[in-house]
């Protein structure tokens, strides 16, 4: 056939590149475990900042932040407990981080699969940093539809909002994306 001219055009080599580049990245969404302390550092702040401790409600949070200072559950126990469940203490699972990072990691995906390492990569740097947004406004987020507190929870909190109490399991989320 005159004028027919047949190229081949193999993507491959580029997308194995790609994908054995990005391979040697992980992305962590959650709390580190050595969190306890500065968990401990909050609620003493907390502490510090009730305007009227005399009053029953300001005695209340006091009695509330004492009983979270004596525990030894971590940030990251607690997220765990809370994220997974626990038959034992009666606590439903409230999956926060999962939900929160499926649609960067989905994009770095993509551009691996493009060939575009360096593009996967800032996918997985905004995945965690959208892991940890996402995750932390996924307490309050109305599409979360967490199983409510159970009355004697609502009680003992004050609160009728699953996960939040001090807001400090919250704001102990973090990311970082490491390279092996």
């Amino acid at each position: 056939m005159a004028g027919v001219k047949v190229t081949r055009n193999d993507q491959s080599k580029r997308v194995m590149d790609a994908i054995a580049k990005i391979s040697r990245y992980q992305v962590y969404v959650g709390i580190p475990q050595d969190s306890a302390d500065n968990r401990k550092a909050a609620l003493r702040q907390m502490a510090g900042k009730i305007q009227n401790p005399a009053t029953k409600s300001g005695r209340k949070k006091l009695r509330q932040i004492a009983a979270s200072l004596n525990s030894k559950v971590t940030n990251a126990e607690l997220m765990w407990i809370q994220s997974k469940g626990s038959k034992l203490r009666h606590i439903p699972a409230r999956p926060v981080i999962e939900p929160a990072i499926v649609a960067e990691l989905a994009g770095a995906a993509k551009a691996t699969l493009d060939g575009k390492p360096d593009v996967a990569l800032v996918r997985l740097k905004r995945a965690g940093m959208a892991g940890q947004r996402a995750s932390q406004k996924w307490f309050t987020d109305a599409r979360a539809n967490f199983k409510p507190n159970a009355p004697s929870t609502i009680k003992a909190k004050g609160s009728d909002k699953p996960l939040i109490d001090q807001g400090i399991l919250r704001s102990a989320i973090t990311y970082v994306v490491k390279e092996d």
